[in-house]
């Protein structure tokens, strides 16, 4: 068809093509080894283990921060009429508090008998600290104590209060048999109170907030914690 037809190569072209397949086949054959026996053995690995099945590839999210879990005895202020009563209290690990009639209600998993998300409270260790914080949230605009009821935290002080202050929620009122407890408590609490997002209201606004919330409740008095 007009083209120039091949000839035969001569023995000197013949041995150039030998040695330039030669030098590739050399390259190329020690790497084609190694994969042809990592392919293999991969092939034999699978056939022999159990495949399990494909998961879900998205990474997890970190876990939540926690607090320690802190439980033991303790009263607790409650009532009609306010009676210092003993409990067992549970602080759980995302900072919600929670108490039970005795240990072994908690241990056989019954329903508290409260619970409360620490989120906003404060934590106070000084009945008298308390009392005028309440003073200052409830005051008498009689100005006549002549007429009032026995105050039930005057009438049975304890030594190791723990009194939990919320603006515009129920106060609780706990004590501790021993100093050692009620520090552990009072830490323990604190812990919870920055685990759920502390602080809460503050100043002038928050206290308004506590006396429009008591002045509307079903029990107006001086104990927003009954």
């Amino acid at each position: 068809m007009g083209g120039r037809p091949s000839s035969p190569l001569d023995k000197r072209q013949q041995q150039h093509l030998r040695d330039q397949v030669e030098a590739l086949l050399r390259n190329f054959l020690p790497q084609y080894r190694v994969q042809l026996a990592a392919s293999v053995l991969q092939q034999i690995s699978r056939e022999l283990v159990p495949q399990e099945q494909a998961g879900c590839q998205l990474l997890h999210s970190k876990k939540l921060p926690r607090v320690r879990e802190h439980r033991g005895p303790l009263t607790q202020l409650r009532g009609h009429p306010p009676q210092w009563q003993p409990i067992f209290c549970v602080l759980r690990g995302n900072g919600h508090l929670e108490w039970f009639s005795h240990r072994e209600e908690y241990e056989n998993g019954g329903r508290p008998l409260g619970s409360a998300a620490l989120t906003g409270y404060t934590v106070l260790t000084s009945q008298r600290e308390y009392l005028h914080l309440l003073d200052t949230l409830c005051p008498d605009s009689s100005g006549d104590h002549t007429q009032e009821e026995p105050d039930p935290l005057l009438e049975m002080p304890v030594s190791f209060p723990l009194f939990l202050q919320h603006p515009f929620r129920r106060h609780l009122c706990f004590s501790a048999a021993t100093a050692e407890a009620q520090s552990a408590w009072r830490l323990a609490l604190q812990g919870g109170i920055r685990l759920r997002g502390t602080g809460g209201p503050r100043g002038r606004s928050g206290r308004d907030g506590a006396l429009r919330l008591l002045a509307v409740g079903p029990t107006p008095s001086l104990f927003p914690y009954l």
